[in-house]
């Protein structure tokens, strides 16, 4: 049974909500199995206050789940972009950011939305982005400590923790769900000062989140795993673009 929203926590003067959001799920209109639909059902049904969708290429998915949510269910706008060294997660996005572009020109295209920029699977073999030295002059906002869908889990999280702390950046985690029942299984709490997309992207960028950490079974990690060697034999066929 999910456990009841609007959750208060005493700061200062203030009481800050907080948020249970998935930040990295995808929908059929890139490479899930899941309809928008059927993903807004999941993140309701497993109590989430909000997720952000992150296809691969486009936005439409996400603006079609920001039309079709409710007042009870946050709808960050957000894409999954391929850079010259890797992936990273734009938040609160306004048009698609093209693929390719290198790591500095992509954080900035995301900033001039009023976005904010994370790394997913950043120490992930072959998955991970090539970090170089400047990734915080280049802006990136946080680190994707971990996902359902992370192999050996507990070995990466701690890696990721480390990179964190060591870039002094904040931490995040999501789904990265592909498939039926895993929306929600790993999430960010976050808090913030109201329920809006708004108050989201500065908790994150001011650090004031933790993450919750559920993994998906192996066998939704083998069915993810499975479509991973023809995507990347096409990434270097070139066919991807």
């Amino acid at each position: 049974m999910p456990v009841p929203s609007s959750l208060f926590r005493g700061w200062g003067c203030w009481a800050l909500l907080m948020l249970r959001m998935d930040l990295h799920v995808h929908t059929d209109y890139s490479d899930s199995k899941n309809s928008v639909q059927e993903v807004l059902r999941e993140a309701t049904a497993a109590g989430l206050d909000g997720l952000a969708i992150t296809d691969h290429k486009t936005i439409q998915g996400a603006l079609l789940a920001s039309s079709l949510a409710g007042q009870n269910l946050l709808v960050i706008v957000g894409q999954e972009i391929k850079t010259t060294r890797g992936e990273i997660l734009g938040y609160g996005l306004r048009h698609p950011v093209p693929d390719k572009l290198d790591l500095r020109e992509t954080v900035s295209e995301i900033h001039s939305q009023g976005g904010v920029a994370a790394i997913p699977h950043p120490t992930l073999p072959v998955l991970g982005i090539r970090l170089p030295d400047d990734v915080t002059e280049a802006g990136v906002d946080a680190i994707e400590v971990v996902s359902a869908l992370t192999p050996f889990p507990r070995r990466y999280m701690e890696k990721n923790m480390r990179l964190s702390s060591e870039l002094a950046l904040p931490v995040v985690a999501g789904s990265d769900s592909h498939y039926r029942g895993t929306v929600g299984q790993t999430y960010t709490l976050l808090e913030a000062e109201e329920r809006s997309v708004e108050a989201v992207l500065r908790s994150i960028k001011n650090g004031r989140t933790s993450v919750v950490f559920h993994p998906s079974s192996r066998t939704q990690k083998l069915r993810t795993a499975l479509g991973f060697p023809v995507g990347l034999v096409k990434h270097a066929l070139g066919l991807d673009s």
